[in-house]
């Protein structure tokens, strides 16, 4: 049943009284709405009975009609289950862990994604030393100061003002600290993925190599095709909205399997049932792990970009020209959960975050790094515009594929995803429906954890012509 119960199918019983349920048997066509109950007894020579019915179920569930009846499944039918898993940055180390349950792991990893601090162990060093005197924001500091240079207060006084309670340019410090932005550090924190992304961007818990190492290499080697090649492929990355590509070989993925749906699967609607067994594990609920090392692209989206597309949609008021302000008013945009203006913009950059993600991770399967689409998985950080693209296996895997694609494929790549937003093979009707998206363009097989949800082409379009056009002026 959609609840998760199962339950006994009504089975009939033969019209003719002397065979009863002797000779009944049940016709498996694989589907029940074609199954059939038949008797092979004398006289009836597998006659059909009837088709498949319905059982009640004494759960509270209803469907749109009311009735709250089993749909009956085989039991490998693929609508009888549908998993739902996590997936989770797998780092094994003793820092990690402190940093996950730090009370202020939310600062830590906004000032990491602000470049305020370089390490989780910066991070961790200055919250324990704490902030004892409540910093001014520049703006306010340029007031106070230019109040003091008019009470004659000598400069070397006015420096130690400015180094107690002047704005700091570095570390945890430098954050913003209103009520409203210790609100938000709290949202940011309890957001995993987030908090996992410093993790993963910090060269101490995982080595990644950019495409601005590889042109600098390049350089070096005095490889004057391949530099120039690399640098082309930086301009395409550049129109494309892109601030970083990276691989690496130690992405420390698992996934966690707690629970599985029948039938409805959408939130207020599935019923969520663990692996719970009560003759096995003591009582608990057990979850199932595949955990691996495995390499993936990192692909990170300009901030300054994301914002000026979002105010040319007049959805934000102005843009930034520096990139951590913009990616600071951005956090704001994601954590203002009162405004209704912010919470469209926020929902307009999830959209186009994930489907370039997904059409970048489509335009690997072209033959030529020996992954297909369907080996290969996405990992989104919609709040700090990252996107991770894996090879989805049980074991680890590091063949080499994307540091090739890194080294010798990236323009051909960012080219054939700017061409994969444009059309689609089921256009015109893809290119008609709304949102634009289908399994022809957008879908991915196996490697969705949103189950290809939110998903908008012509957004992703929107947003590439725009950042084009700006990327020329």
């Amino acid at each position: 049943h959609n609840c998760g119960r199962i339950r006994p199918m009504y089975v009939p019983k033969c019209r003719v009284p002397a065979h009863g349920y002797d000779h009944i048997v049940f016709e498996n066509t694989g589907s029940f709405v074609t199954a059939l109950w038949r008797c092979v007894g004398p006289g009836c020579g597998g006659a059909k009975l009837q088709g498949t019915s319905q059982s009640p179920c004494s759960c509270e569930w209803k469907d749109a009609a009311g009735r709250a009846m089993m749909r009956a499944r085989t039991f490998n039918d693929t609508r009888a289950y549908q998993v739902h898993a996590l997936q989770l940055v797998n780092i094994d180390n003793s820092e990690f862990r402190q940093y996950q349950r730090h009370p202020q792991r939310g600062q830590i990893a906004a000032a990491h994604y602000l470049n305020l601090i370089d390490s989780l162990a910066e991070g961790i060093g200055d919250a324990s030393q704490g902030v004892t005197v409540t910093r001014v924001s520049p703006q306010e500091w340029q007031q106070r100061e230019q109040l003091l240079r008019q009470m004659h207060v000598p400069e070397e006084e006015i420096e130690q003002y400015r180094r107690m309670m002047g704005p700091e340019e570095s570390g945890l410090a430098a954050l913003p600290n209103t009520d409203a932005d210790k609100v938000r550090w709290e949202l940011l924190g309890a957001d995993r993925p987030f908090v996992e992304r410093a993790a993963v961007f910090d060269p101490a818990q995982i080595q990644r190599i950019t495409l601005d190492d590889q042109c600098v290499r390049f350089a070096e080697l005095q490889d004057r095709l391949a530099q120039q090649t690399t640098e082309r492929a930086r301009e395409q990355a550049r129109t494309l909205g892109i601030a970083e590509i990276a691989v690496t070989w130690e992405f420390p993925v698992a996934r966690v399997a707690f629970g599985y749906t029948r039938e409805e699967h959408e939130p207020e609607r599935g019923v969520l049932t663990g692996f719970h067994n009560k003759y096995h594990h003591d009582g608990k609920y057990p979850v199932y792990v595949a955990a691996s090392d495995t390499e993936a692209l990192l692909v990170t989206f300009s901030a300054r970009s994301v914002l000026s597309f979002l105010s040319a949609k007049g959805l934000t008021v102005g843009a930034a020209e520096d990139e951590s302000v913009a990616r600071q008013r951005l956090l704001e945009l994601f954590t203002d959960q009162d405004d209704p203006e912010a919470a469209r913009a926020a929902a307009t950059v999830h959209t186009v975050i994930h489907t370039l993600g997904h059409l970048l991770l489509r335009s690997l399967d072209d033959g030529q790094v020996g992954l297909a689409e369907n080996t290969l998985a996405e990992w989104v950080v919609t709040k700090a515009l990252t996107v991770a693209i894996y090879a989805d296996n049980v074991r680890e895997f590091t063949l080499g594929s994307l540091w090739t694609l890194l080294s010798n494929r990236v323009l051909s790549w960012l080219e054939s995803t700017a061409d994969s937003v444009l059309s689609c093979e089921n256009d015109p009707l893809c290119h008609q429906s709304s949102p634009r998206c289908c399994e022809r363009c957008v879908y991915l097989t196996f490697g969705c954890r949103l189950f290809n949800d939110d998903l908008d082409r012509g957004l992703a379009a929107e947003f590439l012509r725009h950042t084009a056009a700006s990327s020329h002026t």
